[in-house]
């Protein structure tokens, strides 16, 4: 139970990590080019690209392509 609630944590913490990393790099983004639409477009793009990639790489491994 202990151990459940340690991955627990350790998942919400990660998950917060990333989420405030997005959004971070979202505001980075808008302001650098100053466009505010770019902010909603990178908080949508970038976690598909993230999945886009590690789904990637996951199929490759199982292909044993990767190396």
């Amino acid at each position: 139970l202990d151990i459940l609630r340690v991955f627990l944590f350790l998942l919400l913490l990660a998950v917060v990590f990333y989420v405030s990393a997005i959004l971070f790099e979202s505001g980075r983004l808008a302001k650098r080019f100053g466009d505010v639409k770019l902010f909603f477009y990178s908080m949508i793009l970038l976690p598909i690209v993230h999945m886009s990639y590690g789904f990637g790489v996951l199929i490759a491994l199982m292909r044993r392509n990767i190396w």
